[in-house]
């Protein structure tokens, strides 16, 4: 059988009102949030907002007919009709199911055409509420009710405790399934299954894993192929795991249990946050703390390793705007779409498929205006898609008349297509008129087409005028007409006239209501200043040339009062060069700041006594030839404490000319000062006083003297003065004690010195 779609496309034309290419449309539309769907019979899906302002917290879902026509909805606590009004024979429960994650998900009772399954969930909230905290179900049969369908077994307990969350998984027999989820009654960590029998319940199935200690009330989520069960995080050993687990589809049975060390950095919480690929090799999780922003990330289930699994682990995106992700959820056309907390916007992530950051994330990929979601998704089997193949043409080019569309193919899977050309390309070019479709046949032996109708459609000429130019300042307006629907000028406007003041090439991008493109371009020129060239004499080293090429049928006339197409100048300063025609006249003009001999000054002689270093530096360009053979700009003179002069030259060349200059470097000579080290104050020898010997005149002198506990008993500014041994007028005791010296020679030279003196008795 074929499953098909249709496009109508004018060459180069939009794609118009497509239809969604699946085998099975039970899911095409989704209810959640603000009264808030999407509908899956458009592609790409189109919001909706018309379900009579019925409202849901957090988790919804929803069921559809084989043509994708809405049936029934429900938040867990309501199960509305396609009229919107609560289901025949049902009724409005208090038992505060839309406040849980995973509220109710709809199911078709196979091989019963007109039952479904509406499975109820538990909130946390409503556990004391809800009779036994169990999972419930009403049975719907569709006939009822003139085909608005009615409720014919209500609130029906099934032997599987819940609370938030709960998973659904297909049968290995292809036509019943297993409801499945933590029993958080008991103790231990136990997992409960029970597995569907046409329109009822039949066999369960219980596991217990020991003494672990379930982490919140959350997991129980299903791969498509109803071959991998994620539960819930646990505690063991002091540790927090995320568990995933194998899970055989025809015994409902666990085993070969994969825990993710959430130590290493994976905080994965909150079960409704996840989602595979439709071939269930990829997992996406969420990583929530509440200090840290949310992060979506990926994980490769393909090698069955806990290694492998955990080193697998890629960044999909970060919540930046911290926002919350309250959802994520396969959709018919085999992407992820991320529901955000009470947002206006839907993520998507297009090729769930593809390994990393090439699953295609997009942020804001569908607006929900005036819609919006809440605390939670809406809640639908994701083995439903992994039966289909994603099949769709998009049309890369816009051409017209005598154009080639680009006609390109994108698949969920690598299976091989079939044109109606007879090309087996992914992508292929036509010119002709008329219908082109691609066909392509899932695992399941299910062929699926698309179709486009590509039209060749009139092309309308745009002309924005003859090439112009202008000599002073201008405005011109530049005018496409208003036959278009689209314009693109090179200034990035998009309106259908621009007016410009510069020159330079202008184009503009059009197309019609056909989207048919053409474009024009104009070149605008404007009259130049001159421009001036500068040459150096390197003959005479005296001239700077000064040069210029005039415009065609333009005089000119220099600052100098020449005419002359160059002149000589052998002063630094700015000139002006005129340019004129029977328009206008432009003026430029030139700094001269450099002559053809360079102008060398090193300073006057000098001499070095406290700096240990002297640069000589020049603001001259050229080549540079120093004292020392070195090249620099500079030179950086050590200070040798010479005895005797010291010459320092320096030579600069260019343009073939050359100037130096000299300095010479005077010696320095040390001072030599004397202090003793000690004295004997008072016995009338010679040595009876203290004092500083070897300075003459010096520019500044401060002595100070301590004795052993830090107290200063003697200061001198002058050289001459000399300490008598006394403090107070009292004899100060045998001892040494410390001076401090601080002075600057008369030649400029700071002196330091410190040290102790006795006094001797």
């Amino acid at each position: 059988m074929f499953a098909r779609k249709l496009k109508s496309v004018l060459l180069c034309f939009f794609i118009l009102n497509s239809i969604s290419a699946f085998a099975q449309k039970n899911y095409n539309v989704w209810f959640f949030g603000n009264s808030t769907g999407l509908d899956f019979n458009y592609n790409p899906p189109k919001v909706v907002t018309d379900f009579n302002g019925h409202f849901s917290y957090e988790g919804t879902s929803s069921v559809c007919d084989s043509s994708g026509q809405l049936m029934f909805y429900t938040n867990g606590d309501t199960v509305f009709n396609r009229q919107h009004q609560i289901l025949y024979n049902s009724f409005q429960k208090n038992y505060h199911r839309q406040d849980a994650q995973q509220a109710a998900i709809c199911l078709p009772v196979i091989g019963y055409p007109d039952k479904y399954f509406a499975i109820l969930g538990v909130s946390m909230f409503g556990a004391g509420i809800t009779p036994g905290s169990r999972i419930h179900y009403d049975l719907i049969d569709m006939k009822g009710d003139g085909g608005l369908g009615e409720s014919i077994v209500t609130e029906a307990a099934l032997p599987v405790r819940g609370e938030e969350n709960f998973g659904v998984a297909r049968h290995a027999n292809g036509k019943d399934y297993w409801i499945a989820s933590w029993d958080r009654s008991k103790p231990n960590y136990v997992f409960k299954a029970v597995r569907s029998d046409g329109p009822t319940f039949t066999d369960s199935v219980e596991q217990s894993f020991g003494s672990a200690r379930v982490s919140g009330y959350l997991g129980n989520k299903f791969s498509p192929d109803s071959k991998i069960f994620v539960g819930n995080r646990i505690y063991k050993n002091g540790n927090t795991y995320l568990t995933i687990y194998r899970f055989n589809n025809n015994t409902g049975f666990l085993s070969d249990s994969i825990l993710i060390f959430e130590g290493t950095g994976f905080n994965y919480r909150f079960g409704f946050n996840l989602e595979f690929s439709h071939d269930s090799r990829y997992l996406y999780i969420v990583k929530h703390d509440l200090s840290d922003p949310d992060k979506i990330i990926q994980l490769d289930l393909s090698v069955w390793d806990e290694a492998a699994v955990q080193a697998s682990a890629t960044l999909i995106y970060s919540d930046i705007n911290n926002i919350g992700v309250s959802g994520m959820q396969l959709g018919q056309d085999q992407k992820i779409y991320v529901i955000w907390y009470t947002s206006d916007f839907i993520s998507t992530i297009d090729y769930p498929y593809n390994a990393g950051t090439n699953c295609g994330f997009v942020y804001k990929k569908i607006n929900l205006n005036p819609g919006s979601s809440q605390y939670g998704g809406p809640y639908y089997p994701n083995f439903w898609s992994s039966d289909n193949l994603y099949l769709t043409i998009s049309n890369d080019t816009i051409i017209c008349k005598n154009g080639t569309a680009n006609l390109k193919v994108e698949l969920s899977e690598n299976v091989p297509v079939i044109w109606s050309t007879g090309d087996t390309t992914k992508n292929i070019s036509v010119t002709d008129e008329g219908w082109y479709w691609v066909e392509a046949t899932n695992k399941n032996g299910t062929a699926f087409r698309d179709s486009v109708h590509v039209l060749i459609g009139p092309k309308r000429r745009v002309y924005l005028g003859p090439d112009t130019a202008f000599c002073d300042e201008f405005k011109l307006l530049l005018n496409a007409g208003n036959h278009y629907r689209d314009y693109l000028w090179s200034t990035m406007d998009t309106v259908s006239s621009i007016t410009v003041d510069s020159a330079g090439n202008y184009w503009v991008e059009v197309a019609d209501s056909n989207s048919c493109p053409d474009a024009d371009t104009i070149a605008i020129d404007q009259i130049k200043k001159p421009e001036i060239d500068l040459q150096l004499d390197s003959v005479n080293c005296e001239f700077v040339f000064l040069k210029t090429h005039p415009p065609t049928n333009s005089s000119i006339l220099w600052s100098t009062g020449s005419i002359d197409t160059a002149i000589g100048v052998n002063k630094k300063g700015r000139y002006y060069l005129t340019s004129s025609n029977a328009f206008c006249s432009r003026t430029d003009s030139i700094d001269v700041d450099v002559l053809p001999r360079p102008e060398v000054n090193l300073g006057s002689d000098l001499k070095l006594c406290d700096e240990l270093i002297h640069v000589f530096k020049t603001n001259e360009t050229g080549e540079f030839e120093w004292s020392d053979q070195s090249t620099d700009k500079q030179l950086i003179y050590e200070n040798k404490f010479i005895t005797k002069p010291d010459t320092i030259w320096l030579r600069i060349s260019r343009n073939g000319c050359s100037a130096s200059d000299t300095v010479v470097i005077l010696p320095c000579l040390k001072t030599v000062v004397f202090i003793p080290n000690a004295f004997s104050p008072g016995n009338g020898f010679v040595n009876d006083f203290f004092g500083v010997t070897g300075l003459e005149n010096p520019q500044m002198f401060d002595l100070k003297i301590y004795n052993r506990w830090g107290e200063l008993i003697f200061v001198s500014t002058h050289v001459k003065d000399r300490w008598d041994g006394t403090f107070e007028g009292v004899s100060s005791p045998t001892g040494a004690y410390l001076y401090m010296l601080e002075a600057v020679s008369e030649d400029g030279e700071r002196i330091h010195r410190a040290g102790t003196v006795t006094v001797v008795k």
